[in-house]
């Protein structure tokens, strides 16, 4: 165990932030506690994460490893968390006390042994008393120095729920509301702690969709009573997978009419589900926002090369002069903050499956560099075939696949090398029936099922 005094540090997840809701010249939340941390850390502007499944993205940041596989169909929900390769391990070995706060549906996926606070569950959105939880639990003597405390508000995850005097909002408002009361409840948490002793870390596990259609006004059903008891018998009578099918079906006519309304593929784009049938790997999915501050690091202007999610991990643990035994694929940001030589690495991809997700759902895996955006079916690499130039194009809107077959044909080199590479194959538990029926549940609310 090291001798070396740490840092406390708080690491909050935004499920589903996109990078462009908090920076840049699209962004339309007012998010002055997150700006204010920008201009005394670091924000890496162009951060992106391996999958656009929660699971297997926090997978990937806890164990520093590309989700090699993920995109594999599963007939059972696994446990994504590892003690064996996870940075808090090694956290802990260093006498670190892991406490925090997220849903229930992550929680069942192995991290029950991981924290020592009883009420990790408790809440995970804001408008629904995380603010509150949060601010007692810093504020108190209940916790350990030195520890890390991990905050993972769902309230931006579609469909963003709000408080029910908000809910007439479209989705976009509802995104950009919750976003502010995040950025009101860090403010709260800044005012509670020794910046100059904590780091904070920003950011999230993938983006959004975000239909500009979505008047969404909550699960509550105003109609009548009797128009209730003929719904309940009918969904008795019609199995729930003809009943989803006849749903997306519905929901694939309206966004076909809807689509005539926008001139670009961009905006064409917001009309999908993130976990539609035809899976993608567009920056809406995968650029997340990354912001780092606190304990002495140095400030500087956004960094523009490109780094990974599974860069946060190392780049603490050089900052905490801690070792981490296990193979990685990430690496330490500290050069680059540090304005030191640093090469930007290829970005591997995969699209995350879940038991829940349809058998003929077409997952893709793809690589993104500084420049070029690659990705195909993942099982056939001449299937879905899409190739982007960042640099000229960079909302993708036009696919230049069909005349650049050597660069292709370049990436898809690197492809098999990320994959030959594949560092770990650890034999995954399964999450019990009785843990596997109460994720079900959560992920309907979420929209998954």
């Amino acid at each position: 165990m090291s001798t070396k005094e740490h840092p406390n540090i708080i690491f909050i997840l935004i499920d589903g932030l996109r990078a462009d809701y908090i920076y840049g010249k699209s962004k339309t939340a007012k998010t002055p506690e997150i700006d204010s941390l920008m201009d005394s850390g670091v924000y890496f502007k162009n951060a992106i994460s391996s999958s656009d499944i929660t699971t297997h993205s926090l997978k990937s940041i806890f164990s520093g490893c590309f989700p090699v596989g993920c995109g594999i169909t599963k007939n059972k929900f696994e446990k994504i968390y590892s003690n064996k390769s996870s940075f808090l391990t090694s956290m802990k070995k260093n006498g670190y006390h892991i406490y925090g706060h997220m849903g229930k549906i992550l929680f069942h996926h192995g991290f029950e042994k991981v924290f020592e606070n009883n009420d990790v569950t408790f809440v995970d959105s804001v408008h629904k008393g995380l603010e509150k939880t949060c601010i007692e639990k810093i504020s108190s003597k209940s916790i350990t120095e030195p520890w890390f405390y991990y905050i993972h508000p769902i309230d931006v995850h579609v469909p963003c729920d709000v408080p029910d005097e908000f809910n007439k909002m479209s989705l976009d408002e509802r995104c950009n509301f919750n976003i502010s009361q995040i950025d009101t409840l860090i403010g709260k948490i800044i005012k509670k702690i020794d910046l100059s002793k904590t780091i904070i870390v920003i950011t999230a596990d993938h983006g959004e969709y975000i239909n500009p259609f979505d008047t969404y006004k909550g699960i509550q059903d105003e109609s009548n009573i009797l128009s209730k008891i003929i719904k309940k018998s009918i969904k008795k009578i019609i199995p729930s997978s003809l009943h989803t099918s006849i749903h997306v079906q519905k929901k694939s006519f309206q966004n076909q009419i809807r689509s005539t309304n926008f001139g670009t593929p961009h905006e064409k784009r917001n009309l999908e589900d993130r976990n539609a049938k035809k899976r993608m790997l567009f920056d809406d999915i995968v650029h997340v926002p990354l912001l780092i501050s606190g304990f002495g690091i140095k400030h500087s202007k956004p960094i523009s090369t490109q780094v990974g999610t599974i860069d946060i991990f190392p780049t603490l643990f050089q900052i905490m002069e801690i070792n981490h035994e296990n193979k990685i694929n990430g690496r330490s940001l500290l050069p680059l903050i540090n304005n030191e030589k640093y090469d930007s690495l290829p970005i591997y991809m995969e699209n995350g499956m879940m038991k829940i997700h349809p058998k003929d759902t077409m997952p893709c895996i793809g690589i993104r560099t500084d420049k070029f955006k690659y990705f195909r079916d993942l099982h056939n690499p001449k299937k879905n075939i899409n190739l982007y130039d960042l640099v000229n194009d960079p909302l993708e809107d036009h696919n230049i696949a069909k005349n650049n077959f050597q660069q292709i044909k370049e990436f898809e080199r690197n492809i098999l090398k990320l994959k030959e590479s594949k560092i770990s194959d650890e034999k995954l538990e399964e999450i019990l029936p009785k843990e596997s029926e109460e994720v079900e549940k959560e992920l309907k609310k979420l929209g998954y099922i």
